[in-house]
């Protein structure tokens, strides 16, 4: 049963690191900008990113800049201290939830981190569930203080790196403790001749897998837009995956119960419209009313991902125009 008793979900790319390197990342092309053999891809992400998400050139350097750091310096740990002070100061509940296109389980005090906001707060968390800080965050944080534990099963990286069998351990180590754990493949077109295989092959190790939809371009077509009826059906997709990407005009919640925090610490509404409410250590001011998505596309609708507190905010607030 996932706990619900929340008022606010921040989702949170503590960083853009990862001990992985699936094809279909968003991040993929970020990661291999500087690989000369990679810079035929990087250009039409560009391009994607600036026509999808409204981001200029700027704004993409900005990461790039933050992930060369990053990876020169070292993972950068969480300020416990300031975070908390913060979350209390808004007399909310929160759903913490550390997602994004890094690891969260490479940040080195998550633990630590896991245990303070756990004790008044909720988490969540998306992980590929091969770090073996796992079965040390299973041992230490109580699970009904864990909303969910989205479990990312890149199956042909997995193989490729020789962590499917550290991925099927630490799900079962987290299922067994009581977690609310659900494996969750990207309906990646190459995959579709086995899915039936992969199906049968984790429920015989007790793992009932489910696929979500690809975002981005495959041989020349744009998805989800393109899967076929024969797709959603193979993948058991929802229909409406081909739909809740393209939002304009519809009610948002972004920024008024649901917010982003990048690496830097700065909290946005969304990372579309990337309008700036505030710091995770220093404070945040959320909108007051609810807004109506001017974007064609968005590769994270939080009204569709969270349905439980889009309809507690439209409960809540008016809508503006």
């Amino acid at each position: 049963m996932i706990n619900k008793e929340y008022d606010i979900w921040l989702q949170w790319t503590v960083s853009p690191k990862c001990n992985l390197d699936c094809i279909y990342c968003f991040d993929y092309n970020l990661r291999h900008n500087r690989n000369k053999e990679s810079k035929s891809r990087y250009r039409p992400f560009v391009r994607a990113m600036r026509k999808a998400f409204i981001m200029d050139l700027s704004s993409i350097r900005r990461i790039l800049r933050f992930r060369s750091r990053e990876a020169n310096e070292g993972m950068a740990a969480i300020d416990i201290p300031a975070l908390m002070k913060v979350l209390s100061a808004t007399n909310n509940t929160f759903l913490i939830g550390f997602t994004g296109g890094g690891e969260p389980f490479l940040i080195p005090n998550i633990i630590e981190a896991c245990e303070e906001i756990s004790r008044r707060h909720l988490l969540g968390f998306n992980t590929n569930l091969t770090i073996p800080a796992i079965q040390e965050f299973a041992k230490r944080i109580d699970p009904g203080r864990v909303s969910w534990i989205m479990a990312s099963l890149h199956i042909k990286q997995l193989e490729r790196m020789n962590l499917l069998d550290r991925y099927i351990r630490n799900y079962l180590i987290c299922k067994e403790r009581g977690f609310a754990i659900a494996a969750n493949s990207v309906a990646y077109p190459p995959l579709l001749g086995e899915v039936d295989t992969y199906r049968r092959f984790f429920r015989e190790k007790g793992i009932s897998i489910s696929f979500a939809p690809f975002v981005g371009s495959y041989n020349g077509r744009e998805y989800p837009k393109s899967y076929t009826e024969e797709e959603v059906k193979v993948f058991g997709l929802k229909e409406s995956c081909r739909d809740i990407f393209y939002p304009r005009g519809n009610i948002c919640n972004a920024g008024y119960n649901v917010a982003m925090v990048l690496p830097s610490g700065d909290v946005i509404s969304c990372f579309p419209l990337h309008e700036r409410i505030g710091h995770i250590y220093k404070g945040v001011v959320f909108r007051k009313t609810l807004l109506r998505c001017p974007l064609s596309f968005c590769g994270c609708p939080v009204y569709a991902y969270n349905p439980h507190l889009f309809q507690k905010a439209k409960q809540q607030a008016d809508c503006s125009s």
